[in-house]
C-alpha cells in the first residue's frame, strides 16, 4: 500500500509533512527520544576524546546502513520474486549497487553485511508474508510527531507487525536502557501508523482509508553472535506509549502550543489571492 503522506525531515529533526492541502511540521520519533539520557552510553563517551567518540559513533551508523539496505532490499525481493533464496540475490546485487555510491570502508561493510546474514538466519523470513510500508512515512497529529519505520508487514498469520531492524555490537541485556529505547520508539510507530490507518473514529476520519491495527512490534536486533528478537503485543505497545507520551509533553509543549487550526498541530497552506481580489 502507499503511504498517505509525503515529506522529509528537515532541520533540527523537525519532519515537514504534506497531505492533500495541509502541511504539518512535527518532532522526529528519534529526536524525542534523544531527551532521554543512558548511563552506559554517557559513562562509555566520558572515557574518550570527542575525535575517538566521533570515529566509533560513525563506524556504527555506517555498519547499520549497510545492514538495513540488506534488509529492506531483501524484504523489497521477497514481495517482488515470492522466494526466499531469488530475494537474498536480489539484496545481494541491488545493495552491492547502493554501496558503491556511499563509498563506506570495506570492514564496514562486511561488518553490516554479516550482520544482515545474522537476521537473513534468524526466524524473520519464516514470519515474514508482505509488506505494508517499507521506510514508510508516519505521523500522529493528534499528539504532534513523525518518523519513519523499517517495516510495516503482514507476518504468515496475517497479523500486522511493525518490524525495526538494530545493530548491536553485543547481546542486549532485555532490561537495558537501549532496549526500552527501541521498545518506545515502536510504541510510537505503532500509535502512528493506527491513527492514520486503523479503525474509524471521530479522530482519525478524516485521514483514514485502511483498516488495518497493529497487533504486534517486534524489534529484529543483530550482533556478531547471532540476533534478538524483542516483542510487544497491544497491552505492552499502550504501556510504552503512556511513556513516550510523557517524554513528548515533558519536552515539546511549547513546540506544539506555536501551532494553530486544526488540534493545533498543522499550519495549513493558505491559497494565494486572485489578481482580481
Amino acid at each position: 500500500m502507499k503511504s498517505l503522506l509525503e515529506g522529509e525531515r528537515g532541520p533540527g529533526g523537525v519532519y515537514i509533512i504534506k497531505y492533500q492541502d495541509k502541511t504539518f511540521e512535527f518532532p522526529s520519533v528519534t529526536t524525542i527520544l534523544s531527551k532521554l539520557t543512558d548511563p552506559d552510553v554517557e559513562d562509555l563517551r566520558s572515557q574518550m576524546d570527542d575525535a575517538k567518540w566521533q570515529a566509533i559513533s560513525t563506524a556504527a551508523a555506517n555498519r547499520g546502513n549497510v545492514m538495513h539496505a540488506y534488509m529492506e532490499n531483501f524484504t523489497i525481493g521477497l514481495d517482488k520474486l515470492g522466494i526466499v533464496n531469488e530475494a537474498l540475490e536480489y539484496s545481494q546485487k541491488r545493495t552491492a549497487l547502493q554501496l558503491t555510491k556511499w563509498a563506506y570502508p570495506n570492514a564496514t561493510v562486511e561488518k553490516g553485511r554479516n550482520l544482515f546474514y545474522n537476521l537473513y538466519y534468524s526466524t524473520f523470513k519464516d514470519e515474514y508474508q508482505q509488506s505494508l510500508l517499507t521506510e514508510g512515512l508516519l505521523m500522529n497529529y493528534l499528539l504532534g510527531y513523525a518518523g519513519r519505520t523499517d517495516n510495516i508487514y503482514l507476518n504468515k498469520d496475517g497479523l500486522v507487525v511493525v518490524g525495526d531492524y538494530k545493530s548491536s555490537s553485543k547481546i542486549l541485556d532485555p532490561a537495558s536502557n537501549k532496549v526500552v529505547k527501541y521498545k518506545l520508539q515502536a510504541s510510537a510507530y505503532a500509535t502512528a501508523f493506527n491513527t492514520l490507518y486503523g479503525k474509524k473514529n471521530i479522530d482519525n476520519a478524516y485521514f483514514n482509508q485502511w483498516r488495518y491495527k497493529v497487533d504486534e512490534c517486534v524489534i529484529w536486533v543483530a550482533h556478531p553472535e547471532g540476533f534478538q528478537k524483542f516483542s510487544m503485543k497491544p497491552l505492552e505497545i499502550e504501556i510504552y506509549y503512556k511513556y513516550f507520551e510523557h517524554i513528548f509533553n515533558t519536552h515539546y509543549v511549547k513546540f506544539i502550543d506555536v501551532k494553530s487550526d486544526y488540534k493545533r498541530y498543522y499550519v495549513e497552506e493558505r491559497p494565494s489571492k486572485s489578481k482580481s481580489e
